[in-house]
């Protein structure tokens, strides 16, 4: 193993030894995604792309264009996490310009929840992917989030964030959302230790935007993030 440069071993599957034989505890040490015990499929001739996720222990053999992506899309994000500068003392408002994802490409509203979720991870609102993924899910499973006119707006009070925020997205394309189409997000995580009547001010005055015809239209309009945030920060100031 140790003959072969790094940069060509993305990782190993091992099916004949334990994960503490010699050679597991050096991919370890080396940094080599692993996966040890594992019952390899019978026909392994030629070429064929499989996702080993070490996180998770599991080898995926049949690849779809969604998974490819998804895991496309995770690589992307940890490599961006990676190269992030030391955390410093970030903006704790409700909503930056930053927050809103501009054009963002998904294929329906689950990509889309998990891809803000990610940018909120990115920005160091969140330390739990994972757990504000759960607490946007527990409420839009039973009771989809549209409002009408294109929007939508999933929200949870949840302990994954510290500070509450409001993050946007500009889908490229119109996802299907609740039996209607939905081509803009606004997504309310409001922090567990805000007030009792927090959560619901937040979603009202959000609601109460996105029917107004005005709004709606300007909205629409917006060309660019900044422009976007400029027209919520003066309606909210009305």
């Amino acid at each position: 193993m140790l003959a072969i440069k790094r940069e060509n071993l993305a990782g190993l599957v091992l099916s004949n030894t334990g994960k503490n034989s010699h050679t597991a505890i050096l991919a370890r040490a080396l940094a080599i995604p692993t996966l040890a015990d594992i019952a390899l499929p019978t026909d392994s001739s030629g070429q064929k792309l499989v996702v080993l996720d070490a996180g998770y222990g599991i080898l995926i053999t049949d690849i779809t264009e969604r998974i490819l992506r998804d895991y496309r899309h995770e690589i992307a994000v940890q490599q961006q996490k990676i190269s992030q500068p030391p955390a410093q003392s970030a903006d704790k408002s409700l909503l930056t310009p930053e927050m809103i994802q501009w054009d963002l490409a998904a294929e329906d509203k689950n990509e889309a929840i998990k891809k803000m979720v990610d940018h909120l991870w990115l920005l160091q609102r969140t330390a739990s992917r994972e757990k504000l993924c759960q607490d946007i899910w527990a409420r839009e499973i039973p009771f989809p989030t549209v409002v009408g006119s294109g929007f939508a707006i999933p929200h949870a009070r949840t302990s994954a964030i510290e500070n509450s925020t409001v993050s946007i997205a500009r889908l490229k394309q119109p996802v299907a959302w609740g039996g209607v189409q939905v081509d803009m997000v606004f997504m309310l995580s409001i922090s567990e230790h805000a007030a009792e009547h927090e959560h619901m001010r937040y979603f009202s005055t959000l609601a109460r935007m996105l029917m107004n015809d005005e709004f709606v239209s300007q909205a629409k309009a917006a060309t660019s993030p900044i422009a976007l945030y400029d027209l919520i920060f003066s309606t909210l100031a009305r």
